[in-house]
């Protein structure tokens, strides 16, 4: 057998390794979409139904979305799965399942480009493709996932290009597309184009300035096509940040009030040296050992903290470690200051970050982490595994078990238990709570979803689904935060008003003629006095989601007895014989002398 299809062969193992646990019950695990890859999948439906987005754009380039505004290359690609699986979970996850999978061997062209040997190649492919981190977000409709891709393609594709300049087309097209998927390309790659060549070469000839003014055009470009997306995200820098603003401005009156002179404690307490701080403060948690081994981010999304896990296997610190000795030990070789360089420029995307260290902009860093994973566990047996010495053989051989034990420990934990101790983050129970719902829609005449439900509509949209061309038209909008519908049909995205607060201001606002039954879907524990339809549990016995009817009738036994005072005119009598909210407001437009 020839050494590139020995290459060949060994790459499709580890990919169909790979592969194995990105697809398996890729539509039921986690249990639940949540709602950024519902907004995903419903617009990507409604793109493939109308040729528009959720909001009646015409193929946009940045998607409003419910007001986070998304890059459109997960939409797109999003759209393509649902055309060939239909609209189900599968489909919505598979385009960042198969950029999981594909990163696997575009890991391996990355090391060899960096000129690590096969073996090292082969080692770092086998630990992507067993890695936690790698794992669960691949089973996501989750854009990170695809920008990695294509980070490690086009930082593959500018070393490729020292032996042949051509690579350069390949870089640039690279960074095009995957700055369309999500951000962290697109403020990487040039960092890594650069800051490589400069390491390497040193000198800048006619095809390395060629490929740096593409780079630059491509950066303008790209940054007009989603200037309503790097709008959004404006915010979450540390740069100018109200809370980091407001903090500088105190510090200053401080400083002035202890009769530090005014320049001084203006100088001393400037915004730009608090967020300066910051950054600092942010590119220091990404090294966290806390952090990369055993809690992972403060999302739930993130997180295996409901299963007792970090990021990464926690053997591979010690790997890590070795790793560090070992790339400084041949600190003179390419590969060596390759790997440090993408292992220090890698946290800063992050590190700008009011809320770092988050998990979304650190996946470059992760992977770096794990190339110097797998150059210590390389070192380790050459110099443990191939020594004489019985002692550092069983240490190898030690450190072999513990890591196989943890894979072994995450494998049964993730794959039988993660959904049974679903954070309530992720909306146990959603999609069954959806279908009870729209089996009893016709029963009544307006349905209220708790507002404790973020961006509820959105789950109801891909979960029904809602029909994309009457959903353009008809959806009703507000601005809360985020962009959300407040009606659509007979949906009410808002909490109904608990009895205590019934009022006949509000039974007016409710109950109209169109309105005379309503159902309303609450949250958690439900008070006793209600009188339920159904009571949707988990399997510990907690109440998940819970429904009860209420008419007008209903409602205004409720106000007479919470109201006594309003309970002794006439105003209850002529109500309960309408029966109707037309009635309520007539009369709450009549004055109290006409009662």
């Amino acid at each position: 057998m020839s050494n590139s299809l020995k290459i060949f062969f060994i790459l499709f193992l580890l990919t169909g390794l790979a592969a194995i646990f990105r697809l398996w019950q890729l539509d039921k695990l986690p249990a639940v979409l949540h709602r950024d890859e519902t907004s995903i999948a419903y617009n990507a439906y409604s793109l493939l139904q109308t040729g528009r987005d959720e909001h009646g754009q015409a193929w946009p380039i940045s998607f409003e979305s419910f007001g986070d505004y998304k890059l459109p290359g997960m939409i797109y690609a999003t759209s393509g799965s649902i055309k060939l699986f239909g609209l189900n979970n599968f489909a919505a996850r598979f385009p960042t399942a198969l950029a999981a999978i594909l990163t696997i061997p575009a890991l391996f062209w990355l090391l060899r480009e960096m000129k690590f040997s096969k073996k090292i190649g082969f080692l770092a492919a086998l630990l992507l493709s067993l890695d936690f981190w790698h794992i669960t977000q691949a089973r996501n409709a989750y854009e990170p996932m695809a920008g990695l891709l294509f980070s490690v393609l086009g930082f593959a594709s500018v070393l490729a290009a020292r032996r042949n300049s051509k690579y350069f087309v390949l870089a640039l097209l690279f960074y095009a597309v995957g700055a369309l998927f999500y951000n962290m390309p697109f403020l990487l790659l040039p960092m890594l184009y650069v800051s490589s060549w400069w390491l390497l070469n040193r000198k800048i000839d006619r095809s390395v300035a060629l490929a740096l003014f593409g780079v630059l055009a491509l950066i303008i470009g790209v940054s007009w096509l989603v200037r309503g997306v790097n709008a959004s995200r404006s915010n979450t820098t540390v740069f100018n940040h109200p809370d980091i603003v407001a903090k500088a401005s105190l510090t200053t009156h401080a400083g002035l009030v202890g009769d530090l002179p005014s320049l001084l404690s203006r100088g001393l307490n400037h915004h730009l040296l608090w967020s300066g701080v910051q950054v600092a403060a942010g590119f220091v948690a990404a090294f966290n050992p806390t952090y990369l081994f055993f809690t992972g981010d403060q999302n739930p999304w993130h997180n295996l903290r409901e299963i007792g896990l970090g990021d990464m296997n926690p053997a591979l610190l010690l790997a890590f470690l070795l790793g560090l000795y070992a790339v400084g030990k041949n600190i003179a070789k390419a590969s060596s200051k390759l790997v440090l360089l993408y292992l220090l420029l890698s946290p800063l995307v992050s590190a700008v970050t009011i809320d770092a260290p988050i998990t979304n902009r650190l996946l470059d860093f992760h992977l770096a982490v794990l190339i110097i994973a797998a150059v210590g566990i390389d070192y380790a047996h050459q110099t443990w595994w191939l020594s004489k010495q019985v002692r550092l053989r069983a240490l190898f051989a030690a450190w072999v078990a513990i890591y196989v034990g943890f894979l072994a420990i995450f494998a049964l934990r993730y794959f039988f238990m993660f959904n049974p101790l679903l954070h309530s983050f992720w909306n146990p129970g959603l999609p069954e709570m959806i279908d009870k719902v729209n089996a009893e829609l016709d029963n009544y005449d307006r349905v209220f979803i708790s507002s404790d439900l973020d961006i509820a509509y959105t789950y109801f949209a891909y979960y029904t689904p809602f029909d994309p061309k009457d959903f353009q038209t008809r959806a009703k909008w507000r601005k809360d935060g985020f962009f959300k519908v407040d009606e659509y049909r007979k949906y009410k995205f808002a909490s109904f008003p608990s009895f205590a607060q019934l009022s006949p201001e509000n039974v007016a606002a409710i109950f109209n003629d169109d309105n005379k039954k309503l159902l309303v879907v609450g949250r958690g524990e439900p008070n006793k006095d209600l009188s339920l339809l159904w009571e949707q549990t988990d399997w510990r016995g907690r109440t998940l989601w819970y429904a009860f009817a209420v008419d007008i009738e209903q409602a205004i036994e409720r106000l007479q007895v919470l109201s006594p005072s309003i309970a002794r005119t006439s105003v209850i009598d002529y109500l309960l014989s309408c029966q109707s909210g037309r009635c309520v407001v007539n009369l709450l437009n009549q004055s109290s002398s006409d009662l």
